[in-house]
């Protein structure tokens, strides 16, 4: 279950970099990086919540 949550980390942290480098390639809006901002802040809280757990 430790692999699987940290194997799911590294994909939303690729999810996060791609969605950014497009957001940035296509506008240079606030809504992009408050959007970025919450994915990066949900992944992180995730990430110490399962931690926390095991």
């Amino acid at each position: 279950m430790k692999k699987f949550s940290g194997v799911l980390l590294i994909i939303a942290f690729i999810f996060i970099i791609v969605v950014s480098s497009y957001a940035v390639s296509y506008s240079d809006s606030e809504w992009a990086s408050m959007l970025l901002l919450g994915f990066g802040l949900v992944a992180f809280a995730s990430f110490i919540r399962n931690f926390g757990k095991n």
